[in-house]
């Protein structure tokens, strides 16, 4: 999330903060999917390289989807998520391609 940033062109297109839109992105925090503590829930944002995580696409992980954190094992391991109904076991390495909007509270969510 970028804080105390304040651009006046077409930034807004890009997710950037502007005078405007300041509050509706203040409270908003965007980060990979494998950065994200377990139990915790966000929006997906944003997909990096989709070719990379096709079979994450394939299996509801697109941009728009709500996803929950279950599990995330230890020493680097595969974590558990839930998106649309399906609990899928993703590697770290492909998580790392889904940028996530981390919902403050359950409300935000829906």
């Amino acid at each position: 999330m970028i804080r105390g940033l304040v651009v006046k062109n077409k930034s807004h297109e890009k997710g950037i903060a502007t005078r405007e839109r300041w509050r509706y992105f203040c409270g908003m925090q965007v980060k990979k999917l494998c950065d994200l503590k377990a139990y915790e829930v966000g929006v997906i944002e944003r997909v990096d390289t989709p070719e990379e995580v096709m079979a994450l696409v394939q299996m509801g992980c697109c941009i728009g989807s709500e996803v929950e954190v279950k599990h995330i094992a230890p020493l680097n391991g595969p974590m558990a998520i839930c998106t649309c109904g399906r609990t899928l076991a993703v590697r770290k390495e492909a998580a790392a391609h889904l940028w996530v909007r981390v919902a403050t509270e359950q409300a935000e969510v829906a």
